[in-house]
C-alpha cells in the first residue's frame, strides 16, 4: 500500500483522509496508554483488547496515508490520473479455483461427512461474494449489454448455487452413491456458470488503470510516505517490546525501550499529520498560476501605457483577423474552465492543480493575442478597451484562483464557496464583455468567420462526453434555456428588420446572438447532465 502508491486506495477525498488520520491516531494513543498499563498489572486479557484496538488504528492510518499519497501524486499537473477497475479480476479466479476445488471435495467419495459440510460452507460463500460483486459491478457501469450480463450471470451462479445446495441436502442425510452421483450433476452447471463469468470479468476494459505519477509527484509523496512507514516499524517495535513486558513487567530496560519507541510512534504520526497538510493538492500549483497571472497582468499595464502615450508597436508579423481569432479562441477556452475550476475547488482536490495550471496557460496567449489586437487598431478608444478588458479578465482569473486556494477542493470549507461562486460568476461576465467587444470588431470589419465558428465549436461540445458539474437542478437549467433562447428569436428578429432599416447595426446583433448561443449550448450541457436519458437526447437535438 505504501511501496508503490499510483492507484487509490479508497474512496476517501484528501480532506477525508486527514479526518481518518486524526481519528485514527487518537485511538491508537488511546490504545497505546492501555498497552503500557496493562503491561504493569499482567492483564493479558485486556492488553490482547488493547494491541487489537491499536492494529484497526494502525490500517486506518496506514490506508488514510496510502490515498492522501495517491492523491499528492496525481494532482500534480505533469501526473496522470488512474482508475478502479469495475471488478477485481483476481478475486473471481480465485473464486472459481475455491469453488472448483469444493466440488471436486463435494463428490469424492473419500470424503467424510465433515469435509462435504466445509466444501458445501466454501461453496456458498465464494459464490455470494460473486453475486454481490456482480451486482455491484452492474450498479457501477454505464454499458448496458455489460450490465445485463452481469446480472444474468449472477443470477445463473445464484441458481445452480441453490440446486446444488439441495442436492449437497439430501447427501448430507444420506451418503449414497446415487446421492453422489445427483450431487456430482448439480455441481456442472454451478461450475460453467462461474468459468463463463469469470472469463468476462477478465475483459480488460473492467480492469483497474495505475496512475502514471510524474517524478515531481513522487516527490511531493515521500514525506507522507516516510512517516507512515516509521510509524508502522516503530509501532512494530513497541508490540513486539510490550508483548515480552505483559510476561515480565519488571524489567527497567525494556520499560525504556517501550517510552523510546513509544516517542518514536507519537513524533511519526505528528508528521504524518504535517506532512499531509502541507501537501494539500493545488495549494502549490495555484501559486504558481498566481504569480504567472500577475506577471500576465503587468505585461497588459505596460502595454496600456504605451497604447496611452500612443507608442504601442504594431505587430506586422501576422494579420488583424488572425489575431482576433487567436484571442476569441484563448477567451473561449478560458470561458470553459470557469465551471471545472469551481468544481474542483469545492470538492474536488485531486483535480485543482490540473484545472489552475491549465487556466493560468492561457494566459501569456492571451496578453500575446490581446496586445497584438490593440496594436493594428488605429481607434485609441478601443485600444484602449481592448487591453482594460483584457486585464480585467486576467483581475478575475487571479480571484477566482485565490478564492480556488482558500476552498482547495474541501467540501466542509463552506464559508469558501460563497467567494468560489461570487469570483466565478465576475470571471463569466469578464469572458462575455470581451467576447461581445471581439465579435462586435470582427462583424465591423466583415469577418464573421470568428463568430461562425464560436457558434459551430459550441455546438460541438454539445456531443462532448464530460460536462461541466452543475450546481443547479434540471428545471433550473431549463428555465435559463428558455430565457437565452427567447432572447436568440428577438434578436434574430431584430437583425431582419435592421437589415433593411440601419445595417450598421447588425454587427453588434450578430454578437449577441453569438455569445447568447454559447451561454444556450453551455446551459443545454447542464441541463443534459441532470436529465433522465430520453430528455437527454430531446436536449440536444433542439439545441
Amino acid at each position: 500500500m505504501l511501496a508503490n502508491p499510483n492507484e487509490p486506495v479508497s474512496n476517501l477525498s484528501y480532506f477525508h483522509c486527514i479526518e481518518s488520520v486524526m481519528e485514527n491516531s487518537k485511538v491508537l494513543g488511546e490504545s497505546m496508554a492501555g498497552i503500557s498499563q496493562n503491561c504493569k498489572t499482567g492483564d493479558v486479557p485486556a492488553f490482547g483488547g488493547c494491541v487489537g484496538l491499536a492494529s484497526k488504528a494502525l490500517c486506518g492510518l496506514t490506508e488514510a496515508a496510502g490515498q492522501a499519497s495517491y492523491l499528492v501524486g496525481v494532482s500534480d499537473p505533469n501526473s496522470q490520473a488512474g482508475h478502479q477497475g469495475l471488478v477485481d479480476a483476481i478475486q473471481f479466479a480465485r473464486a472459481n479455483q475455491a469453488i472448483q476445488m469444493a466440488c471436486q471435495n463435494l463428490v469424492d467419495p473419500d470424503s467424510s461427512p465433515s469435509q462435504v459440510l466445509s466444501s458445501a460452507t466454501i461453496v456458498a460463500k465464494h459464490t455470494s461474494a460473486l453475486c454481490n460483486a456482480c451486482r455491484l459491478a452492474s450498479s457501477k457501469t454505464a454499458n448496458p449489454t455489460a450490465k445485463r450480463h452481469f446480472v444474468q450471470s449472477a443470477k445463473e451462479v445464484a441458481n445452480s448455487t441453490a440446486n446444488l445446495v439441495k442436492t449437497i441436502k439430501a447427501l448430507d442425510g444420506d451418503f449414497s452413491q446415487e446421492n453422489r452421483n445427483t450431487c456430482l450433476v448439480a455441481t456442472a452447471p454451478l461450475i460453467e456458470a462461474v468459468e463463463n463469468l469469470t472469463a468476462f470479468a477478465s475483459n480488460p476494459e473492467f480492469a483497474s488503470s495505475p496512475a502514471q505519477i510524474s517524478n515531481e509527484g513522487s516527490a511531493a509523496q515521500e514525506p507522507i510516505l516516510q512517516s507512515a512507514r516509521s510509524m508502522l516499524d516503530s509501532s512494530t517495535h513497541l508490540l513486539k517490546t510490550a508483548r515480552s513486558l505483559v510476561i515480565n513487567p519488571k524489567d527497567p530496560p525494556t520499560w525504556s525501550v517501550l517510552a523510546g519507541h513509544s516517542r518514536t510512534v507519537s513524533d511519526s504520526i505528528k508528521g504524518l499529520i504535517t506532512a499531509i497538510r502541507d501537501k494539500a493538492p493545488g495549494q502549490r500549483e495555484c501559486d504558481y498560476s498566481i504569480d504567472n497571472i500577475n506577471r500576465c497582468i503587468r505585461n497588459i499595464e505596460q502595454a496600456s501605457l504605451a497604447a496611452v502615450s500612443q507608442n504601442l508597436a504594431s505587430r506586422d508579423d501576422i494579420s488583424l483577423e488572425a489575431l482576433q481569432e487567436q484571442l476569441t479562441s484563448t477567451v473561449q477556452e478560458i470561458g470553459y474552465l470557469i465551471n471545472p475550476i469551481s468544481t474542483a475547488a469545492r470538492g474536488e482536490a485531486a483535480q485543482l492543480g490540473h484545472k489552475v495550471t491549465q487556466l493560468a496557460g492561457y494566459f501569456e496567449p492571451l496578453i500575446r493575442a490581446s496586445v497584438g489586437v490593440a496594436s493594428k487598431l488605429q481607434d485609441h478608444q478601443q485600444q484602449m478597451t481592448f487591453l482594460d478588458q483584457t486585464k480585467t479578465l486576467a483581475e478575475s482569473a487571479l480571484q477566482m484562483i485565490y478564492a480556488a486556494k482558500e476552498g482547495g477542493g474541501n467540501p466542509k470549507a463552506s464559508h469558501t464557496h460563497d467567494a468560489i461562486a461570487e469570483a466565478s460568476q465576475l470571471m463569466r461576465e469578464a469572458v462575455d464583455d470581451i467576447m461581445v467587444t471581439l465579435n462586435e470588431a470582427a462583424s465591423e470589419g466583415g469577418m464573421v468567420g470568428a463568430m461562425v465558428d464560436s457558434i459551430a465549436e459550441a455546438m460541438g461540445r454539445l456531443d462532448e462526453g464530460t460536462s461541466p458539474e452543475p450546481e443547479g437542478s434540471f428545471v433550473d437549467y431549463q428555465t435559463t434555456m428558455v430565457k437565452y433562447s427567447k432572447a436568440i428569436a428577438v434578436t434574430a428578429q431584430e437583425m431582419m428588420t435592421k437589415s433593411v432599416t440601419c445595417p450598421e447595426e447588425l454587427g453588434g446583433l450578430a454578437s449577441r446572438v453569438t455569445t447568447d448561443y454559447s451561454q444556450l449550448a453551455l446551459q443545454g450541457r447542464l441541463a443534459a447532465h441532470t436529465a433522465e436519458p430520453q430528455e437527454k437526447c430531446n436536449l440536444k437535438t433542439t439545441t
